[in-house]
């Protein structure tokens, strides 16, 4: 099973654990009888929302990352020679920079540099991160 699909799978679990604790805490502040318990009832359910909202987030941002990588994967398949030699001439024809820098810079400032999108760059790094 692959990073994206685990991480998918405990977000799911984490959600579902929620809403339980949810209908509990729901369960108690029926049943509560003095102010005091029915507020502090309501504060943990509005914290439960809270989480809730953020794994639904978090869930939603997963499924996207996934459907970018498929895409992209799929779009890798139908390259042609012919296109990777243009790509391949384009590189070759870039200018190289006379000037060597070999001080170390964190990881998403590297990736910045060498021009790849900020995206990606963030996705990576949390892939990487994950791994």
């Amino acid at each position: 099973m692959d990073m994206h699909q685990q991480r998918k799978n405990d977000i799911e679990k984490h959600i579902n654990e929620e809403l339980i604790l949810q209908k509990d805490l729901e369960e108690d502040l029926r049943l509560a009888q003095e102010p005091q318990q029915k507020n502090k009832f309501k504060k943990q359910i509005k914290e439960v929302k809270v989480r809730i909202s953020e794994y639904q987030t978090e869930l939603g941002s997963l499924f996207d990352n996934q459907q970018k990588q498929e895409s992209l994967v799929s779009a890798m398949t139908t390259l042609t020679f012919r296109e990777l030699d243009m790509v391949t001439s384009g590189i070759l024809c870039m200018p190289i920079s006379a000037e060597a820098n070999y001080t170390v810079l964190p990881p998403v400032t590297k990736m910045l540099k060498n021009e790849l999108t900020k995206d990606l760059v963030l996705e990576i790094f949390v892939v990487g991160l994950l791994a």
